[in-house]
Order: C-alpha cells, then sequence, then structure tokens
C-alpha cells in the first residue's frame, strides 16, 4: 500500500517508475512458484556436456551454431569479421548481392527494421533471439576503418 501510495504522489517519472517496480518485484517474488526453475548451462568442452548428458536430471540439448560459422559455411574466405561489440558482430561479405543471398535464408534475418517497401522487409523474426539484424536499416556500408 505505501509502495501503491507513493507512486500516486510521484512527481517525476523516475519516482513512478521506482515504485512501481518496487511492487512489480515483491509481486514476482510472491507469485513464482520455484518448482518451474529450469537449469541452463551453456558448454564449449566435450567432457563437460558428456557429464551434463549422464546426469539423471538431464532433459535435452541443443547445439548452437555460432554466426562466424553460418557467414563461413556460406561465403567461406569471402566473409570476414571486422569487428566485435558486446552484442554484435560486423561482416565485410564479398558477393554479386547481399540481399538476394539474404532472400534465401530468411529464417536467420530480422528485417523488420527495413523500411516497408523494401522486398526484404518482415516482421516475421521480430526482436527474435539469435537472429541476424541489418543495424544500418539496408542501407550499404561503403567504408570502414577500424582501429
Amino acid at each position: 500500500m505505501f509502495n501503491t501510495e507513493q507512486r500516486k504522489n510521484s512527481k517525476s517519472a523516475f519516482e513512478k517508475d521506482f515504485f512501481k517496480l518496487l511492487n512489480n518485484s515483491v509481486y514476482g517474488k510472491t507469485m513464482e512458484n520455484i518448482r518451474n526453475r529450469v537449469d541452463v548451462q551453456l558448454v564449449n568442452d566435450e567432457k563437460k556436456a558428456q557429464k551434463l548428458v549422464a546426469a539423471p536430471t538431464f532433459k535435452r540439448f541443443k547445439i548452437f551454431d555460432n554466426e562466424l560459422n553460418v557467414k563461413k559455411k556460406e561465403y567461406g574466405e569471402k566473409a570476414e569479421l571486422l569487428f566485435t561489440d558486446t552484442d554484435s558482430l560486423t561482416y565485410e561479405v564479398e558477393t554479386e548481392d547481399i540481399y538476394e543471398d539474404m532472400s534465401r535464408h530468411m529464417v536467420i534475418y530480422d528485417t523488420s527494421y527495413y523500411p516497408r517497401d523494401h522486398f526484404l522487409y518482415s516482421e516475421s523474426n521480430k526482436k527474435k533471439i539469435g537472429c541476424f539484424k541489418d543495424e544500418l536499416h539496408s542501407k550499404p556500408i561503403f567504408e570502414f576503418i577500424g582501429l
């Protein structure tokens, strides 16, 4: 009740959001069912993976093929990783028509930020985790300088 009153009397968006989050966190913890918790482990070591698979609590696994491998399979030496950031990779790809190449593999691309009249525009993978996203919204990069 205190947080709700504080939220009503808030004088800024920050205060309003702060007291809302306090309410939400308390509510979320009281509604949480700890039986539904899942133990997820990312493994890049075969020995560790074999140990986890042998456990009686083991249910399933998924192999993730990283982005670099996807690009290397398609383009070979014509794909070069230029730089990485916290959550992104930038490639140089030598091809006749990158958009034509993308059109053959639309299941791995989020093109929801392309102009609506672009032939690759689609909302089918909008904000889907693991999909490639063109941060420049279909505008080509003509020059790259890496330091």
